[in-house]
């Protein structure tokens, strides 16, 4: 499932949910996590951004290796 995915399926998750005391749960732990996000990628150089979309992308492409890859090349 990639990322846009889930959001979508959480968004579709969220729009059942009646309950407003969760729902404000919810929206705290979302903002504080957006927050923290935020801050750390505006802290990042153009260049390490870049090299982290592109890592996603791999990612997402299926294009990745097992620790146990790594460490027995490392």
């Amino acid at each position: 499932m990639t990322t846009e995915d889930l959001k979508a399926d959480i968004h579709q998750l969220v729009e059942r949910i009646q309950d407003p005391q969760f729902l404000n749960a919810v929206y705290t732990i979302l903002e504080k996590q957006a927050a923290s996000e935020r801050d750390f990628w505006t802290a990042l150089t153009p260049e390490q951004q870049a090299g982290i979309e592109e890592g996603i992308k791999d990612a997402e492409a299926g294009r990745v290796r097992t620790m146990a890859d790594v460490m027995r090349k490392y």
